[in-house]
C-alpha cells in the first residue's frame, strides 16, 4: 500500500485527524462510510507495473461506484466541509479520485519512450465502524445507546461527558460560591423558623403553622442542593447520567418537588391568612384546607416518581422531573395557579395599607408595614423567575443548540474548546431566586418583637431555665402572646380601616362607594395602634360624637 501521490505528510494528517474526528459525529452507516473512503483514498492499495529494466509503483482508486455507495450516508456534515465526501473530487494531477473503471498514467521511461499506463480502481473493500470519539466527548457502546441516560449527538455513538461544564471555570466556581452561602444562610435562617413558629411556642397558631411548613419546604431545597453540590460527580455513572432508578437521583428529586411545592404552596396560605386578618374575619375550616394542600403536594409529588419522571442533565446540578409535560401537569401549571391568588392576596393587602394611609395621613402607617410589603413582593418575584426560566429556556433551545455545534465543529480542528452557554445573568437570577427562601422568610417573620415575647413566655425555655438555675419572673415579662401579637397588627390595622372606612350600599361592577368616617382620637389611636407592639388603653378618654360620614 501506498500513500496518494500529490500531497503532503501534513495534508494526510490534517485530513485523517478531520475526517476520522468528524466521522464519529454521525450514525454507524455514516461512520463506517466515512472511514472506508477515508483509507481508500488516503492510503490506497499499490499495483506495481514492470517495465524493461525498472518497475514503477502506482496507486488503485477506489470506484466511483464504492463512492456513490457511501457518500450521502451523513447528515452531520456535508462534502463542502468536507471534499473527500465528494464524488467528483480531482486530485493535485487533475485525476479523479473516484474514477469510472481506470486511471490513466502518462509515462516517459528512461528509454525515452513514452507511455500510457492504466490502473484499475479497486471495489474491494471491507467497512468497520470504530469505537472512537474525539475527546471529551464519550463513546457509548452500542448495547447501551437505547438507555435515556446519555446525551448523544445525533444519531452518533458519542455523547456529551459527565459531569459537562456549562461555561468557564471562573463563572462556574463563582455561580457555585454564590449558591453555597445563599443556601447556607437560607438553611439557618429556615432552622430559626422552625424553631420560632413550631418549637419554642406554647402553642401552635394557624399562622405559625403556614411559616412553619414553608420553612421546612426551604430546608428541603437546601437538603436538595447540599446533596446534590457535594461532589462534582454526584450526578454521574461514569459518562451516563443518573436517573430516578439510581436511589439518590430518586431520594434528590423527590425532595426538591417537595420541598419546592410546599414553599409556593404554604406561602399563599400565609397571604391567604393576612387578607383575612386584615379584612377583620377569620379562617373558617383551616383544618380542612390545610389538608387538602398537603393531598395536592403529595400527589403532584408521588405521581412524577411513580412513573419514574426523575433525572439528572448536564446543565442543572439536581435531579428533577426531565419530561416537559410532565413538569407543566405536576409544577407548573399548579404553581402559576396558586401564584395568580398569591398575587390577588398580595395586592389586595398593599391597597388596603395604602388606603389607610392616605386616610390617616400618617406616615407610620406606612413606615410600619413596609417590610411586609417588601418581602411579598421579592417573594413574588422570586417564584415567578423559578416559574419564567423553564419557558425562557424552552425559548432559546435553539440558540443553546447552534453553540453546542459550534462547540464541536471546534473539537475537530483543536483540543481548546471551551462550550459557554449563553444567558449566564438569567442562570444567577434564577440561581438567587431558588436559594434565598428562607432567607426571606426569616425577614419576614424571624425578626419581630414577638418573638422575644414568644421566648420569654415559651414554657420550654422556662424549664430549660430553671434547670439551669436562671429562671425569670413571668410577672415582669406579662404581655400578649405571640401569635396574638403577629395577628393583632394586622388586627388593629383592619379595626383602624373599620372604623373610618364604610360602605354605604354594595359595590357595582363600575362604581364603588367607601363611606369613611374617621374622628381625630380614633384616628390617633389607630396610628398609635399600629406603630408599637402594645395596644393602648382608653379607659379614661372621653368619647366624641363621630363627624359626618364623606363620601369618596
Amino acid at each position: 500500500m501506498t500513500m496518494m501521490i500529490g500531497v503532503t505528510q501534513l495534508f494526510l494528517e490534517t485530513q485523517l485527524k478531520m475526517l476520522a474526528t468528524s466521522q464519529s459525529l454521525d450514525n454507524d452507516s455514516c461512520r463506517s462510510s466515512t472511514l472506508l473512503l477515508l483509507c481508500s483514498t488516503l492510503y490506497p492499495p499499490c499495483v506495481t507495473k514492470q517495465f524493461s529494466n525498472e518497475s514503477i509503483t502506482f496507486p488503485s482508486f477506489p470506484c466511483q461506484s464504492v463512492c456513490a455507495d457511501n457518500s450521502g450516508k451523513c447528515s452531520f456534515y456535508n462534502p463542502g466541509i468536507l471534499p473527500i465526501m465528494n464524488c467528483s473530487t480531482i486530485n493535485s494531477f487533475g485525476q479523479p479520485v473516484y474514477p469510472q473503471n481506470n486511471t490513466y498514467y502518462n509515462l516517459t521511461l528512461t528509454t525515452g519512450d513514452n507511455i500510457t499506463e492504466s490502473i484499475q480502481c479497486n471495489s474491494n473493500y471491507t467497512l468497520s465502524i470504530p469505537a472512537f470519539c474525539p475527546s471529551p466527548l464519550a463513546f457509548v457502546p452500542e448495547s447501551e445507546k437505547h438507555e435515556d441516560t446519555y446525551y448523544l449527538l445525533g444519531d452518533s455513538s458519542c455523547a456529551i461527558p459527565c459531569p459537562f461544564k456549562v461555561d468557564t471555570p471562573q463563572k462556574e466556581y463563582n455561580v457555585k460560591v454564590m449558591t453555597l452561602v445563599l443556601h447556607s444562610i437560607s438553611f439557618f435562617c429556615s432552622i430559626l423558623l422552625v424553631l420560632i413558629n413550631g418549637v419554642l411556642p406554647n402553642e401552635i397558631t394557624n399562622t405559625m403553622g403556614n411559616i412553619l411548613f414553608f420553612a421546612i419546604g426551604s430546608m428541603l431545597i437546601s437538603i436538595c442542593f447540599f446533596q446534590s453540590t457535594a461532589n462534582d460527580y454526584f450526578r454521574c455513572d461514569g459518562n451516563r447520567y443518573i436517573v430516578q432508578k439510581d436511589t439518590r437521583c430518586g431520594i434528590n428529586g423527590f425532595f426538591f418537588q417537595f420541598g419546592i411545592l410546599i414553599t409556593i404552596f404554604f406561602w399563599t396560605m400565609i397571604l391567604y391568612d393576612y387578607f383575612v386578618t386584615i379584612r377583620m374575619k377569620k379562617i373558617e375550616h383551616y383544618r380542612r384546607y390545610t389538608i387538602t394542600i398537603w393531598t395536592i403536594i403529595c400527589i403532584l409529588t408521588i405521581l412524577p416518581m411513580a412513573t419514574h419522571q426523575f433525572a439528572s442533565n448536564y446543565i442543572t446540578p439536581n435531579c428533577w422531573i426531565m419530561d416537559s409535560q410532565w413538569q407543566l401537569g405536576a409544577f407548573y401549571v399548579p404553581a402559576m395557579i396558586v401564584m395568580a391568588l398569591g398575587f390577588l392576596f398580595t395586592s389586595y393587602i398593599i391597597v388596603k395599607i395604602f388606603m389607610l394611609y392616605k386616610i390617616l395621613k400618617q406616615k407610620q402607617v406606612l413606615i410600619y408595614n413596609l417590610k411586609l410589603i417588601f418581602v411579598m413582593l421579592v417573594v413574588l418575584f422570586d417564584f415567578a423567575c423559578i416559574i419564567a426560566f423553564k419557558f425562557y429556556s424552552e425559548h432559546q433551545v435553539s440558540v443553546y443548540a447552534a453553540q453546542l455545534e459550534s462547540w464541536v465543529f471546534c473539537l475537530l480542528t483543536s483540543e481548546n474548546c471551551q462550550f459557554v452557554l449563553p444567558d449566564y445573568a438569567v442562570r444567577v437570577i434564577q440561581g438567587i431566586s431558588s436559594s434565598s427562601l428562607g432567607i426571606i422568610g426569616f425577614l419576614a417573620f424571624g425578626i419581630d418583637p414577638s418573638v422575644v415575647t414568644n421566648f420569654y413566655q415559651s414554657k420550654k425555655v422556662l424549664w430549660v431555665l430553671q434547670v439551669l438555675g436562671n429562671s425569670f419572673s413571668s410577672s415582669s415579662k406579662s404581655s400578649t402572646s405571640s401569635s396574638g401579637k403577629r395577628d393583632q397588627r394586622m388586627t388593629m390595622l383592619s379595626e383602624s380601616s373599620k372604623s373610618g372606612v364604610s360602605t354605604s350600599s354594595p359595590p357595582s361592577r363600575t362604581q364603588s362607594k367607601l363611606n369613611l368616617s374617621i374622628n381625630q382620637s380614633q384616628a390617633h389611636l389607630a396610628t398609635i395602634t399600629l406603630a408599637t407592639e402594645e395596644p393602648l388603653e382608653r379607659e379614661d378618654e372621653p368619647q366624641t360624637e363621630p363627624e359626618p360620614l364623606t363620601e369618596v
